[in-house]
């Protein structure tokens, strides 16, 4: 077991530690950009709109053109592949389009998998994670991902980064059929890496993985201000919260 620490506190007695993926050591504003901005695109191919429609349909999955970042509120990265969905359906009911949920999720997993083909340009690791994963490593702390996002893409970002030799698991959306904020997800992952949950910790950059913790009985979660989500609103969700990984050691 180790203790991990920043400046202001600790937590002892850690004999895991289940990451989230996308703001914590993906950057999740190229990565999910990107996808939107083909999501954008096939939705308007298959609707037959026009490009002034584009905008709004990535504004509705989380993403601002201008600023070439996600926005603050998501959904994209905050909440599940189905509710980005009703996001995009409830935006195209608003300019009189109507269009099939299955239609929109089939496309979805057409989109993912034409881009995991093409992964240079817009898979970019977080810089501080890796020496973080490394001193955890060190240390003999498994890991694992738990995302909400697919274990097929989630392996492939690991493999294009370098980075599946420190993860003993992934947990992703298909992995669970209950939300990754009900706890099962880490549950799955815990199992896989035969620790119990009062000695693992949480690490994530949302909300969402703050009430995973909790609810899969972990010790708690560490938030990390490096996706869309600030400190100031990750402090009203845990009181562990850094602005980047490198802030942490491991004793």
């Amino acid at each position: 077991m180790v203790d991990i620490r920043s400046n202001n506190w600790t937590i002892d007695n850690v004999s895991a530690v289940l990451f989230d993926k996308d703001g914590t050591f993906i950057d999740s504003h190229c990565y999910w950009g990107a996808i939107i901005v083909s999501r954008s695109l096939a939705i308007r191919d298959m609707l037959g709109l026009d490009e002034s429609s584009l905008e709004g349909l990535e504004r509705s999955m989380g993403f601002c053109r201008r600023t070439r970042r996600l926005l603050p509120a998501g959904p994209i990265a905050l909440v599940s592949r189905e509710e980005v969905i009703a996001h995009v359906i409830q935006h195209l009911a608003s300019q009189n389009v109507k269009v099939a949920f299955e239609d929109l999720a089939k496309l979805f997993v057409e989109v993912h998998k034409e881009m995991l083909h093409r992964t240079d340009g817009y898979v970019r690791p977080i810089l501080e994670a890796k020496p973080f994963f490394d001193l955890l490593q060190s240390k003999g702390v498994p890991m694992a991902v738990v995302t909400t996002d697919s274990v097929v893409n989630t392996r492939a970002v690991l493999a294009k980064l370098g980075l599946a030799g420190y993860f003993s698991a992934v947990v992703g959306k298909e992995s669970s059929k209950k939300a990754k904020e009900t706890g099962e997800p880490a549950l799955i992952a815990l199992h896989a890496l035969r620790v119990v949950a009062s000695g693992a910790i949480c690490i994530g950059d949302a909300p969402m993985d703050v009430l995973m913790a909790q609810n899969s009985g972990c010790r708690g979660c560490i938030g990390v201000a490096t996706g869309q989500v600030t400190s100031d609103e990750l402090l009203r969700h845990t009181p562990y919260v850094v602005s980047s990984l490198s802030q942490l050691s491991v004793v």
